[in-house]
């Protein structure tokens, strides 16, 4: 089944990106945080984001709450399905 967009926000394990994914979002908090990978047969796009370099105080504790990144993964997810 085909997946349009996934977005994440920083994900405490590894993520393996299947084929099957058309776009990616992956926020994370730098550090001891990972980015997500591309499985073999992955031919999308993918966005490792480390919110640490936007430069905002953004981190593992409080990015589900910055509006900077909502704005993004909304406007990501309205492309998605245009």
């Amino acid at each position: 089944m085909p997946v349009a967009l996934v977005v994440t926000f920083d994900p405490v394990s590894q993520i393996k990106v299947a084929g099957n994914v058309r776009h990616i979002i992956n926020f994370f908090a730098g550090g001891g945080a990972v980015a997500a990978e591309p499985s073999a047969g992955f031919r999308g796009r993918l966005e490792n984001i480390d919110v640490g370099e936007l430069d905002r105080g953004i981190g593992h504790l409080n990015m589900d709450e910055d509006e900077g990144l909502h704005k993004r993964a909304i406007s990501a997810t309205l492309r998605a399905f245009n």
